[in-house]
């Protein structure tokens, strides 16, 4: 089974996200995870990611942040960080950089909701392009 592994800063809200649409776009023949490079353990998710991810249909009340610190980088087939910043750090912290794919995905964090719409539009289609070879139907909402 392919594992995927989704980093951002604090876990919170974009890699949050991506875990939940990459679950949905891919399946159950994906194993998806997420991380944060400077996530304080525990904490939830964003309120504004856990509406916005509402609006789709997917719940992420329950996610729990967690820190990248802990995590075996070596056991996922692809780590996809959100921006160039955590990209430099997980390249940092020694994961292999075939791994690594770099998105450009800014950080909604304290921003409005609209901010967050933006950001798991992108992310989907991050997803869509880096995962399928074929494309399905978009997740409604």
């Amino acid at each position: 089974m392919k594992r995927i592994l989704f980093v951002c800063a604090g876990n919170t809200c974009r890699s949050p996200m991506a875990e939940a649409i990459a679950r949905r776009i891919l399946g159950e023949s994906v194993s998806v995870e997420s991380a944060g490079v400077s996530a304080a353990n525990g904490a939830p998710a964003a309120p504004n990611a856990i509406a916005v991810m509402a609006e789709k249909g997917l719940d992420i009340k329950g996610h729990s942040a967690r820190r990248i610190d802990g995590v075996d980088l070596s056991a996922f087939d692809a780590i996809v960080a959100m921006n160039r910043a955590v990209a430099g750090s997980l390249r940092a912290r020694g994961a292999n950089r075939a791994a690594i794919v770099e998105l450009n995905v800014p950080d909604p964090y304290g921003d409005n909701i609209e901010r967050y719409r933006v950001a798991a539009g992108s992310i989907e289609r991050e997803i869509r392009k880096l995962f399928l070879e074929e494309k399905g139907a978009r997740i409604e909402g």
